[in-house]
């Protein structure tokens, strides 16, 4: 949807907004931690946890900005650690992107969330939905329906997200839903 991590900064002065922040170097008070929920509990094994957290964080009324002068270091699996790791994990991160879809985004998203794992992961997308079920995400969707500032519609226009070609989303107009 054309979101993406790491900004380059449009000028040495601004701190860019983050769409998606990594966990790896994300730093905020306990309260907004709190206040915000933490990482979806309903999240499973790996994968998927830093932009339903970043979108989250977004909807509940705070941002995420660079900050500069601060480095971070990680050590990225190997190519040999991913290829040994990733497919155990797959059904598990399937299941995450599907989450993600149905806590989040609007019905015709969601349908076009599971034919893309459908089509890209045909054996795992049967175990990750027997996961949703499991882990009760369109629960998950009420309750945070309820509780967030903001609904998807408000970030994809505040953040000019757009589709795999370029297209706008298929969204009904931007609008707060709490304020």
């Amino acid at each position: 949807m054309g979101t993406h991590w790491n900004p380059e900064p449009e000028s040495s002065e601004e701190a860019p907004h983050v769409q998606i922040a990594s966990s790896a170097g994300t730093v905020l008070e306990r309260e907004l931690f709190e206040h915000i929920g933490g990482y979806d509990e309903g999240m499973v094994h790996y994968g998927g946890f830093e932009p339903e957290f970043s979108l989250r964080a977004w909807l509940s009324g705070a941002e995420i900005v660079l900050a500069r002068g601060i480095t971070l270091t990680h050590r990225f699996k190997t190519a040999g650690e991913r290829k040994a790791f990733i497919p155990e994990a797959r059904t598990a991160m399937v299941h995450n992107c599907l989450r993600f879809a149905v806590t989040h985004l609007p019905e015709p998203l969601i349908l076009e969330a599971v034919r893309l794992q459908a089509l890209e992961f045909p054996h795992h997308v049967g175990g990750a939905l027997r996961l949703l079920e499991e882990h009760d995400a369109w629960g998950r969707r009420e309750e945070l329906r309820a509780k967030l500032r903001y609904d998807f519609a408000w970030f994809a226009a505040t953040m000019g997200l757009v589709d795999q070609i370029g297209a706008p989303l298929p969204l009904e107009p931007a609008q707060a839903m709490h304020v």
